[in-house]
């Protein structure tokens, strides 16, 4: 397996963990939008077909979201749960705090480097040996 491989490996949590949040956002906004609502009081007028209120359209659009989260979330789990694994298999603990902080907690290079204390190439440098010890399946 090679270290793009490794990387790629790695980084699924991280990716699946970003769509958790964009949805959760999402599912925010909708409801917020839903507060939003005011009332209108018109005559009601009876007979004729009936049509979906904008705001059935948003809980609908809600309820879809909150279903995909499920499935998310459990796919997020598994995979934190993988890379840790994976993680915690180096014999280094430099190392294995460099991967989660940057796979597990989604923290930049720079981040990386002022948590670890180092400059930047000695990030790179470290991730190249840590990745080097990685075993995925």
């Amino acid at each position: 397996m090679t270290n793009a491989d490794k990387i790629e490996y790695l980084g699924r949590y991280s990716k699946v963990h970003r769509a958790v949040a964009r949805k959760i956002d999402q599912v925010d906004q909708l409801r917020s939008s839903t507060c939003r609502i005011t009332p209108s009081y018109s005559p009601r007028i009876n007979g004729g077909p009936i049509h979906k209120s904008r705001d059935h359209d948003t809980i609908d659009r809600i309820v879809d979201l909150q279903r995909e989260l499920i499935g998310d979330i459990d796919q997020a789990i598994y995979l934190y749960k993988e890379t840790s694994q994976a993680i915690s298999q180096l014999d280094d603990h430099r190392l294995q705090l460099l991967l989660e902080l940057r796979y597990i907690s989604g923290k930049t290079w720079n981040e990386v480097a002022v948590d670890l204390e180092v400059c930047s190439k000695t990030v790179f440098n470290l991730h190249s040996k840590a990745l080097s010890q990685v075993v995925a399946p």
